[in-house]
């Protein structure tokens, strides 16, 4: 389990995660471009096997979350993944656009499994 400055952490990341996405989709950019792994928080503090969602809301409705129990890499990574998808590819909504990211917020609740496996 993470601790609360840990999950912050996370928060913050997955935010510039977001912002980074959208400002280089709408730029012309690569928006598959890495934010940078100088910037990711917690590489090597957690389990090589972390999974994680990132859900976005606006205005108290959700806006995009996606993610995965597993990833088989830093959790990071797995933040920074599912922020991506959140952004751009959700299903059920269209990407986030730049005018929304005054009023997009990153849902700070998470989800814990544990298989029993050692």
């Amino acid at each position: 389990m993470l601790d609360p400055d840990a999950v912050k952490r996370l928060v913050g990341f997955a935010r510039r995660t977001v912002e980074s996405v959208v400002r280089n989709s709408t730029a012309g950019g690569d928006e598959t471009e890495s934010v940078g792994s100088t910037t990711r928080p917690l590489d090597g503090e957690v389990s090589a096997n972390s999974g994680a969602f990132v859900t976005l809301e606006r205005g108290g409705r959700l806006r995009g979350c996606c993610g995965r129990l597993e990833h088989g890499g830093p959790i990071s990574a797995a933040v920074e993944i599912a922020a991506r998808q959140a952004t751009l590819t959700d299903p059920r909504f269209s990407p986030v656009e730049p005018h929304e990211l005054e009023t997009v917020t990153v849902g700070r609740h998470g989800l814990v499994v544990s298989s029993g496996h050692g």
